[in-house]
């Protein structure tokens, strides 16, 4: 702390906080540049009604949409409720967003993490709804009923939501109208042509549902090695992110293998740890968070572009371990990762030096 600002350290998103003493936002330091063609950690993809995709930003706690030509456009929301300790206050931007979905009526639901900070992620995850031009409504579902909702779809007036204690069909207002408590702990969710449910199991297959929550069939046990998301083209072939194996494996509308793409690696045709997949036509939207992208392919798995990826920021710590300040009153933050302490002025990058040990002992 330093006079009136707080400073908070949030290492498993590379990034620090400044809070005043009254727990308002001031402002944000990030280990990528903060414009809309830069992505971080990027998490859920999904579509709208006209063909725009949102893509969450975890690490940023930005949402980025794209429409039809590609173009990259940072979403502006505002006057969010979070807490911080006992501090009931406004957050200026969604703290660790994962999905957005649109009702038929165009309101906004977005899947957001870490609503109270300082508790496991996951722990404190909500489900807020917002108008179509953005501004805040309410909360449908929070932590107190649901502990760690991993996913939701909206199909017409209902809500699937996928928590840690099972499966659950909701009205649009959060109540429930059927659940299934003996499938648990699943990941990512998608709705089929044909109207069922495909839903990642993170483990080794993809669970076949009807919309009563009832388990029809397995789908890719002995191929898939934790898949993490499904998408279902207009054919009806099911595509998975099979992040355990790095690659996307695809299966047709019977659940039999066909083919697959991908490698471990860090080129146009690899992934790190792909684990959202969305399809708009005939296109293919990937995000690999360990590599800061969103890549498209085509349904043969043929690289298409890059939609955003990582753009290092020079002078941005990717660990920071410890944080203080100096006399001078800059922010001085030490990189567990880089071995270099990081000073700051008022938020903006000033210089930064290698660690010697006498220095490393102050923090």
């Amino acid at each position: 702390m330093s006079n009136d600002t707080i400073y908070v350290s949030d290492e498993k998103l590379s990034r620090i906080l400044a809070f005043d003493t009254h727990g308002n936002y001031k402002f944000g330091i990030y280990s990528t540049i903060y414009n809309p063609d830069s992505v971080s950690e990027p998490k859920g993809i999904s579509e709208d009604k006209v063909g725009n995709i949102y893509i969450c930003d975890e690490a940023t706690g930005r949402i980025l949409k794209v429409d039809n030509k590609f173009s990259v456009e940072d979403m502006d929301f505002s006057n969010i409720p979070f807490t911080l300790g006992n501090y009931i206050g406004q957050f200026p931007f969604l703290i660790y967003p994962q999905k957005i979905q649109e009702d038929e009526d165009g309101n906004i639901y977005v899947l957001d993490y870490g609503a109270t900070i300082g508790t496991d992620l996951g722990v404190c995850s909500r489900i807020l709804k917002f108008s179509s031009d953005l501004k805040y409504k309410s909360v449908i579902v929070d932590h107190e009923n649901f502990r760690f909702i991993t996913d939701f779809i909206i199909d017409k007036e209902f809500i699937f939501l996928i928590a840690l204690s099972g499966i659950f069909k909701l009205d649009l207002n959060g109540k429930i109208v059927t659940k299934n408590t003996s499938l648990a702990g699943l990941e990512q969710i998608s709705k089929g042509n044909d109207g069922y449910l495909y839903i990642a199991d993170g483990v080794s297959s993809i669970n076949l549902v009807d919309t009563d929550l009832n388990l029809v069939k397995k789908i890719g046990e002995g191929i898939l090695r934790d898949p993490q998301d499904v998408s279902i083209s207009e054919e009806g072939d099911i595509y998975v992110a099979d992040t355990g194996n790095s690659r996307i494996a695809v299966f047709d509308k019977n659940g039999n293998y066909k083919f697959s793409f991908g490698k471990f690696g860090n080129g146009e045709n690899e992934f790190i740890n792909p684990t959202r997949i969305f399809i708009r036509d005939k296109d293919i939207f990937v995000s690999d968070p360990y590599a800061s992208t969103v890549k498209v392919f085509d349904l043969s798995g043929n690289f298409k572009r890059y939609v955003v990826s990582s753009k290092l920021n020079f002078g941005a710590s990717v660990y920071p371990k410890k944080i203080a300040t100096n006399s001078s009153g800059m922010l001085e933050i030490l990189d567990g990762y880089l071995g270099r302490v990081f000073l700051y002025d008022n938020g903006k990058y000033f210089a930064s030096f290698n660690i010697f040990s006498d220095y490393s002992k102050r923090f």
